[in-house]
């Protein structure tokens, strides 16, 4: 009679280990932070790509975890759970982290008088904005907050940013021209791709156009000086008699825009798998007479089948921008 009541008592234990401690499911350490790798990270109802989408994160975004499953993270939004991919997201030390280390090593004494001090000292809070799209899916642009469970992003690094993108060509000019697709049209589509992935990684964007209507050379490039631009990109496309030449290039004129050039081109191989036609040294007016930071981008060719058919997608336009932003953030705060 007692080995039935012991093999009972056991039977329990092990249905209520299975049922409550499920295998896959880690709890993250308390204060966990972690930051946005991703231009744009998708909010879900459930750890599921087949969830709902609730929201995004911009580039930098910031967000304490509070569960791990199967590859997916919890953290919370206007107050309710929800889940992204943990592949975009990189742990990180925040300021309390340090703080909390650099107690360790006070006295007693000392201790007690932080805890003090921090109780009676009300913390200030700074709420993100969000930005509602057509698609009824909020774009959380990251600005300062106090990370907690209603509150999820923080003070991204290229916020201190001003950035100019040049869509080459306009109105009259139309660039090259390959089957009626107009240079002028898709540097245009690109720019504007370009800086809405910029404005949600928080930098401050400027477009020397914005429509089709024709600027001289020296307009953009004074557009650029009257911003104090910290960089000016300008956006093309290629076009050659052999049909055969394809990939994507980019240009500098100074040793000023050399690095930036290098690095802006690896993130755009990088993301786009276009054929890498390298960094190239030229003294096209809009790089030759900036004062700020310049690069030139040829982003395909119009007359390469394999390229003209990729450079009209929006995925294309999307990896694009996604590159810049990476390379953006790289060259002024990692390189």
């Amino acid at each position: 009679m007692g080995n039935l009541r012991f093999f009972i008592f056991m039977t329990v234990i092990f249905i209520l280990i299975f049922v409550f401690i499920p295998t896959a499911k880690v709890q993250a350490e308390s204060g966990d932070v972690y930051q946005v790798k991703s231009t744009q990270l998708n909010m879900r109802t459930q750890p599921s790509e087949e969830a709902e989408i609730v929201g995004q994160l911009g580039f930098g975004s910031e967000l304490m975890i509070f569960e791990k499953i199967d590859g997916w993270v919890k953290t919370f939004f206007n107050g309710q759970p929800v889940w992204v991919s943990g592949k975009f997201i990189e742990r990180i030390e925040t300021n309390t982290q340090h703080e909390a280390t650099e107690t360790n090593h006070h006295s007693e004494s000392e201790d007690e008088g932080f805890e003090t001090e921090v109780e009676n000292h009300d913390p200030i809070v700074n709420e993100f904005i969000p930005e509602q799209e057509d698609t009824g899916v909020q774009i959380v642009k990251p600005r300062p907050v106090q990370l907690s469970k209603d509150t999820l992003t923080t003070e991204t690094s290229l916020d201190k940013l001003h950035i100019v993108i040049d869509a080459g060509h306009g109105g009259k000019d139309v660039g090259a021209t390959h089957d009626s697709i107009l240079e002028k049209d898709l540097t245009l589509k690109s720019a504007l791709q370009v800086a809405h992935h910029l404005e949600n990684a928080g930098a401050h964007v400027t477009l020397t156009r914005t429509n089709d209507h024709f600027l001289t050379l020296e307009d953009r490039v004074n557009l650029g000086r009257q911003r104090k631009a910290d960089a000016f990109i300008s956006l093309h496309f290629d076009a050659y008699t052999d049909s055969r030449v394809k990939g994507l290039s980019t240009y500098y004129s100074d040793r000023k825009s050399e690095k930036l050039a290098h690095t802006i081109q690896r993130h755009l191989i990088k993301q786009t798998g276009m054929n890498n036609r390298g960094v190239k040294h030229d003294h096209f007016y809009v790089l030759r007479e900036n004062n700020q930071k310049a690069i030139l981008i040829e982003l395909g060719f119009l007359t390469n089948p394999d390229d003209f058919r990729l450079i009209q997608t929006n995925d294309y336009k999307r990896k694009v921008a996604e590159a810049i932003v990476q390379g953006l953030n790289q060259y002024f705060y990692t390189s």
